[in-house]
């Protein structure tokens, strides 16, 4: 043979050789293997593997394999495992089932593996509950329409890295107030590890943690969740580093809104988290600040502020927008002027246990929750600030003492212009609160509160007191609303008594002027009722007991633009009457 047949036939062994290994690397790396299409997967205890009959012997060094099929079924769950103790594996499965496609409970220790799936199309996408050490890896849940992408249960030790979970719909046919819609949910699972995520565009939070003590959350993105990017309830000592967050930052929060459970949280909760600027917020790090003391903050350093544990602190002249503006925990004698902060996926500034505090000349509309919130923080003062189309409320006031809220804009708000709870002594003066959906001002389980000099128009209700007491309600125009001011309440807690409704001017609402539908001992007189509930026959209505309509002293009642003679005759059981009506307006 010679030499120049030797090469061809060299060269042509080498170009086979190279083609057969591209082909090998191609449909074993490159191409992915083939999906074996199998209906659901279900297994009670350890014996149904073996009736499946999976690779492997369920041991740790051989777990059972449950690998590379294709599940679409219209039952409820893709794969579901519950009550184990042998090993296995889920891996390289695409799954769709209308309730979850992958749902794991009650397996043992370190037992589960769940990676390089692809979920899609269900309520949820992958569920475990009571099943330690659990690893979720590489999964991507897609399409979820109704509860939350990956959801994790009392099951300690967790590790969920990797994962991609985008456009989550939060849907449920049970409460409004349900923690549904979020990329991760992972409640009672302390010392999990949720590690390197992408969670993008979810209707909740990117990542929902609760009673989850000792997790470290690193490295995820998340990127443009309509509630927050991270949301930490009652879950000491998380490590919180080296995260990039698009949109809506994090949240520390004080209260369970989804149960409207209120806590006192202790200071030590929020001191034992470790947070750095490294987690970076819309382009800028973090603004987390602990044990900072007679600064000013006058430039957009961050996006997004907390602080704690700090004090004489001037913050001034902040731009926040689409972020989750300021927080303030444990703090004293702060001084917030002149910031704007819009879009917020919370209240735009939160004031938490920290007292004498001045908010003036801000401008926090269009948030998520509300303009502001005061909880357990005393002693402030809110004056000439714009708190309008909020999504829920403008002003909050929660479990506080002696707060002054003045010459305040809270108008066209999802739900209430202000909303005073739990609190006393709170002075309310030259408000707007007009154009809410339901309440100008609603005081809920309240005393000694003054509600005076204030507009509150077109709203379904203006003023409403909830099971309150010894408050004066003083010198308003309450116009144009479908109710002007309502009394009502609980048997338990005593319904809404002792209070005082005098020269406020009332007119033009489309129901009653004045509502008691329960309560005692309250006054009502020298106020100007003119054309309300024009298809009704009174302009107020009481069903409580001992209500006064009239000033007893003075022998002077009210104003009724529709009275002719006599006594003015108030609808309702209680058969209370005017018995001295004025002729002509007093306000």
């Amino acid at each position: 043979m010679n030499r120049k047949i030797k090469i061809i036939i060299a060269i042509s062994s080498s170009v086979v050789l190279l083609l057969s290994t591209f082909l090998a690397v191609y449909f074993t790396v490159i191409s992915p293997p083939r999906l074996t299409e199998f209906d659901n997967i279900v297994i009670w205890n350890d014996s149904d593997f073996r009736n499946y009959k999976f690779e492997g012997k369920g041991t740790e060094t051989e777990p059972y394999l449950i690998t590379n099929y294709e599940i679409s079924t219209s039952i409820a769950r893709g794969i579901f495992i519950a009550d184990t103790t042998k090993h296995f594996i889920i891996e390289g499965c695409d799954i769709e089932a209308p309730y979850a496609g992958i749902y794991i409970q009650n397996t043992a220790e370190n037992t589960a593996h769940i990676s390089n799936n692809i979920v899609k199309n269900g309520k949820i996408g992958i569920f475990v509950s009571n099943s330690d050490g659990a690893y979720i890896i590489n999964n991507t849940c897609e399409n979820i329409d109704g509860q939350n992408g990956i959801s994790i249960h009392h099951s300690n030790e967790m590790k969920l890295i990797n994962n991609t979970i985008n456009s989550v719909e939060g849907k449920n046919e049970f409460s409004e107030n349900a923690n549904f819609g979020n990329g991760i949910l992972i409640a009672n699972c302390p010392d999990s590890q949720i590690l390197r995520n992408q969670v993008s565009e979810n209707d909740g939070n990117g990542i929902s943690l609760s009673y989850s003590p000792n997790c470290t959350i690193e490295q995820n993105n998340l990127n443009q969740n309509i509630l927050t990017g991270l949301y930490i309830w009652d879950s000491a000592n998380a490590v919180i580093r080296n995260n990039e967050i698009i949109g809506s930052g994090i949240v520390f929060d004080t209260y369970n809104r989804y149960t409207f459970g209120v806590n006192v949280i202790p200071l030590e909760y929020y001191e034992s988290f470790i947070v750095d600027e490294s987690n970076i917020v819309n382009g800028k790090p973090l603004g987390y600040y602990v044990d900072y003391h007679n600064q000013v903050i006058n430039t957009d350093l961050h996006d997004q502020y907390i602080f704690i544990k700090s004090s004489n602190l001037t913050i001034s002249g902040l731009d926040i927008t689409d972020s989750t503006g300021l927080a303030f925990y444990y703090c004293e004698n702060l001084y917030i002027l002149d910031n704007n902060i819009i879009n917020s996926a919370e209240c735009g500034i939160n004031i938490f246990y920290s007292d004498n505090t001045t908010i003036e000349n801000n401008i926090c509309n269009f948030n998520e929750i509300g303009g502001i919130e005061f909880l357990y923080s005393n002693n402030s003062l809110c004056k000439n600030n714009t708190f309008n189309y909020n999504s829920r409320v403008g002003l909050s006031n929660d479990y506080s003492f002696n707060n002054s809220h003045i010459e305040n804009q809270c108008n066209y708000n999802g739900n209430i212009g202000s909303s005073i709870a739990w609190s006393t002594q709170i002075d309310i003066q030259r408000n707007n609160y007009s154009n809410n959906i339901m309440t100008g001002i609603d005081l809920t389980e309240c005393t000694d509160i003054t509600v005076n000099n204030n507009t509150m128009m077109n709203n379904q209700y203006g003023v409403s007191l909830y099971d309150s007491e010894t408050c004066i309600i003083v010198n308003n125009t309450v116009s144009q609303n479908s109710l002007g001011i309502i009394l009502f309440g609980r048997i338990a807690f005593g319904f809404t008594n002792f209070t005082t409704i005098t020269y406020n001017s009332i007119s033009d609402n489309t129901q009653y002027g004045v509502v008691i539908y329960a309560g005692y001992q309250n006054k009502v007189h020298h106020n100007s009722f003119i054309n309300n509930n024009l298809v009704g026959t009174s302009q107020g209505f009481d069903s409580g007991t001992n209500n006064i309509w009239y000033d007893i002293l003075s022998s002077e009642g009210n104003h009724w633009s529709d009275w002719i003679s006599g006594p003015y005759t108030i609808s309702g059981s209680a058969g209370s009457e005017d018995l001295y009506p004025l002729a002509a307006p007093p306000v």
